[in-house]
């Protein structure tokens, strides 16, 4: 299931100067919000699990999370309960976005309560992405 989809309201190279990680199990996923973040100015990282995030975690600062729930071995939950928790450098108040196939009020409740900023559901329209990566970002606390 590919992550975006639609046709964009907000230019390329609009300015999205953030280092942004992606977290996704899917590979078509991941090349498809590599390109696009990349277009839009973002400094683009994309792994494919949760042992991996916390490995580019431990090695580059990301100023924005976007991650899918449901992967395999660990999750999205785990993922960002361990963020919340347990911090690396200081990662604690990173800004969070769920990108994720669950639809039911249930599962974005519970991702918001793990910690997540907001909940996007897939496919998402990448305005909406780009918007609420805006969002959070303009909200956190360890931006000057």
């Amino acid at each position: 299931m590919n992550a975006v989809s639609g046709k964009f309201l907000v230019q390329p190279g609009a300015g999205l100067a953030l280092r942004i990680l992606v977290v996704d199990d899917d590979r078509n996923t991941r090349e498809i919000l590599f390109e696009a973040l990349q277009l839009f100015g973002a400094e683009a990282r994309c792994v494919s699990s949760v042992a991996q995030a916390r490995k580019m975690l431990a090695a580059w600062h990301a100023d924005v999370l976007v991650s899918d729930l449901g992967m395999p071995d660990e999750d999205g939950y785990d993922l960002i309960r361990e963020i919340r928790n347990h911090p690396l450098d200081g990662e604690a108040s990173m800004p969070a976005i769920a990108l994720t196939g669950y639809t039911r009020a249930q599962d974005q409740q519970r991702a918001i309560g793990a910690g997540y900023n907001e909940v996007l559901t897939k496919p998402a329209e990448l305005d909406a992405l780009l918007e609420a990566i805006r969002r959070v970002a303009s909200a956190d606390p360890r931006r000057p």
